[in-house]
């Protein structure tokens, strides 16, 4: 290709950059939807934390006003024997908060305790402070009711300057009919619940009964038992706050810093009921035993949010929900919030998503006059050729820097200079052989010999590692039906899917011995739980090959049967071959141990043998059956084997039947070979049916004196 003249560079750019502008214009335009909705989300989503955190502050009020009377009427800093002892500080804790509507303490000490509280008759009396408007600067009142002569209760209340109320000051205000303050649900409800601070929905005060109900105070109560240091119930504080203030609160949230903004905050329950205005005049009126805002009057929009389904979707499990509605052509966002520390209260917001896609378009617009702006700096700048050879260098050097981070990912070398490009297909060959040694050797050995700066020599050391081996079963049955190409595409698809569940595990495939595989954990690469990620390569080898299997890729044919041995042991691992020659692998007895392992799954019809080595240390993590004390061919000592049976949660043979086999197991250690064959004789299970067969040969065949249970196997 002849190399490019300045113009031609000039006119390349050009092309380049249009392109990129116009796919830059396009993404904007289809992913518009998706930042609006984006842009729209955390405004909403901070307005409703600002409503939360607000009612959290200002609900909080009430409760630490209960806590700290509770505190000076327990530690004596207040007297309860009688109302005049406790007015002081009640009238105290009135006047220093003036968002409190009423603080009121029911007396009344229990004399027995037997499931029910039998409280003594002259110990009742409730005194109340409370505020005669609801206002900072009305003048304080005080209600008492208490026991009159004749064993009725009365009620006496008056309002005084604020001095003498704090001296304890009485009036002989007259006398009203009350009822027993005992048993209100004001009391009894805190009694039973005597370790906690109940808090109540919006309710109109109690003081203001003999008012009309469009004048009376709607608050937000906390109540609390109070008991002595020994236990014995002394009283209930009620402390009403007002929740006029609430509307305040919400209404001063907005979604968007825009004086117009269009967007609704407002706080309803999981019935659609609004617990706060939306404007002024907005007043709580009854609704199903519930104080509630009439809705009537709300705007539309707030309407549809009230009932829609995003607010029976907000849960426990899920504090929060969205959605969507159309209301007269115009699409609408809705977000509903669980509000914590209330009555199952929920924070709402509603407005139109155009607010957003308007200014997105607006966007968008200043977007593409910056892009082409930048279009024309790029340009002027391309006339340096200089500035080009550069960018080239740069493809040079990050190709050659990816190189040294061992990143070969494939690339298609560009550059408008012939010897730059040349360069860079170079780079790409010496990629292309490094990626074709890593199918040959684990990487991670490639990596380790690049850190050392050496070649590789024969030699090893003796390390710690979990080895696999596999075999698959009806393999030669395979070999005879299959064309040997169709045959090497049935084995590449076996050994992908084995290879796959060893990666997965951070353990790397040795070698394949025919239609058998070799892995190895904890080289070249140390793992400290390399047991367990054998354990788990290996159960994870029979769910890739099953589903394998049974996939369309296999054709439909016969499934095979893939049987698996794993050990733990030092071994010798290095590279073991001739100085022209080598391969990275271990070689000693553990390693001949796994293959006999994987070899007896034949003798038991099992497919996931391990040895006890692996057995004690995946014990906690994997399901395991005891399977047999066994000699393996060439190897002297014994071995316990034990079959992997799956994850310990969910093992594929039943808890019944291992716990028989392993009875059986026993009884066959302790030469009752009778004994096993009867735990054994209706288990439907291929190790019991082996297990049985054996005990009742040597039923009839008893073994020497000197026996010990070990089973020699005869063949690999």
């Amino acid at each position: 290709m002849p190399r490019l003249t300045l113009a031609g560079i000039f006119f390349a750019s050009a092309v380049v950059l249009a392109t990129l502008l116009g796919g830059l214009y396009m993404m904007l335009s289809t992913q518009s939807a998706a930042a609006a909705a984006e842009g729209a989300r955390r405004p909403r989503e901070t307005a409703s934390l600002r409503v939360q955190s607000e009612l959290s502050r200002y609900l909080s009020q009430s409760e630490e006003t209960v806590t700290t009377l509770e505190f000076a009427l327990t530690s004596g800093r207040c007297g309860m024997k009688s109302p005049a002892d406790v007015q002081p500080c009640l009238l105290t804790a009135l006047l220093t908060n003036p968002n409190l509507a009423e603080v009121t303490f029911t007396h009344g000490e229990a004399v027995d305790w037997q499931g029910d509280l039998d409280f003594e008759a002259q110990g009742r009396w409730q005194l109340s402070a409370f505020r005669e408007r609801p206002n900072a600067d009305s003048e304080p009142c005080i209600r008492e009711v208490s026991v009159t002569p004749d064993g009725s209760f009365g009620a006496r209340t008056w309002c005084q300057e604020t001095e003498r109320l704090l001296q304890g000051s009485t009036h002989d205000a007259g006398i009203t009919t009350a009822e027993d303050p005992l048993l209100s649900f004001g009391f009894s409800t805190p009694m039973r619940h005597r370790e906690r601070i109940l808090t109540s929905d919006l309710s109109y005060s109690q003081l203001d009964e003999a008012l009309p109900e469009r004048e009376q105070r709607v608050v937000v109560k906390a109540l609390k038992a109070v008991s002595s240091s020994d236990g014995k119930p002394l009283g209930v504080l009620k402390v009403g706050l007002l929740a006029g203030q609430l509307n305040a609160l919400v209404a001063q949230i907005k979604v968007n810093p825009d004086p117009e903004d269009p967007f609704t905050v407002f706080v309803c329950d999981p019935q659609g009921r609004l617990i706060t205005g939306l404007a002024p005049g907005d007043l709580p009126v009854s609704d199903q035993d519930d104080l509630r805002v009439d809705a009537s009057h709300a705007p539309p929009a707030v309407k549809a949010a009230l009932a829609h389904d995003a607010l029976k979707e907000v849960s426990d499990e899920h504090p929060s929900a969205s959605g969507t509605f159309t209301l007269e052509g115009r699409r609408y966002l809705v977000d509903f919030k669980a509000l914590r520390g209330t009555q199952d209260w929920r924070a709402g917001v509603v407005g139109p998503e155009d607010y957003y896609l308007g200014t997105l378009a607006s966007m968008r617009t200043r977007m593409l006059s910056g892009v082409l702006g930048l279009l024309a700096v790029i340009l002027i700048g391309g006339v340096l050729s200089l500035r080009a050879f550069g960018r080239a260098l740069s493809s040079i050097r990050l190709e050659t820097r990816r190189m040294s981070q061992f990143d070969f990912e494939a690339s298609a070398p560009r550059s408008p200079f012939a010897d730059v490009k040349e360069t860079l297909e170079g780079l790409e060959r010496a990629k292309t052989a490094v990626r074709a040694m890593g199918k040959y050797v684990p990487l991670g050995l490639v990596r380790q010999l690049f850190a050392d700066n050496k070649e590789p020599v024969p030699g090893g050391s003796l390390h710690e590692v979990s080895i696999l081996f596999s075999d698959l079963e009806g393999f030669t049955t395979l070999v005879e039906q299959e064309p040997p190409d169709q045959l090497a595409k049935w084995l590449g698809l076996y050994f992908e899917a084995m290879t796959q569940a060893v990666d997965e595990q951070g353990g790397v495939v040795d070698k394949f011995i025919g239609d058998a595989v070799m892995a190895l954990w904890n080289v070249p690469q140390p793992l400290q739980d390399h047991a367990v990620r054998a354990c788990r390569g290996a159960w994870r080898c029979l769910e890739l090959t099953e589903a394998l299997f049974a996939s369309p890729a296999w054709g439909g044919r016969p499934p095979l049967v893939t049987r698996i041995g794993v050990h733990v042991d030092r071994v010798l691992v290095g590279h073991i071959g001739a100085k022209s020659r080598l391969s990275y692998t271990a070689i000693g007895d553990g390693v001949n141990l796994a293959s006999r392992l994987e070899g007896l799954n034949k003798q038991y019809g099992t497919r996931l043998l391990v040895s006890g080595a692996v057995e004690e240390r995946a014990r906690t993590v994997f399901a395991f059956r005891r399977l047999d004390r066994v000699a393996v061919k060439g190897r002297a000592s014994a071995v316990e084997v034990f079959e992997l049976l799956g994850p310990a949660e969910s093992p594929r043979v039943a808890a019944e039947v291992v716990g028989r086999y392993e009875r059986a197991l026993a009884a066959y250690f302790a030469r009752d070979f009778a004994g096993a064959c009867a735990l054994l004789t209706d288990l439907d299970d291929a190790p019991s049916q082996a297990l049985a067969l054996r005990c009742a040969h040597l039923v009839s065949e008893p073994p020497p004196p000197d026996w010990d249970g070990t089973w020699t196997a005869s063949s690999k």
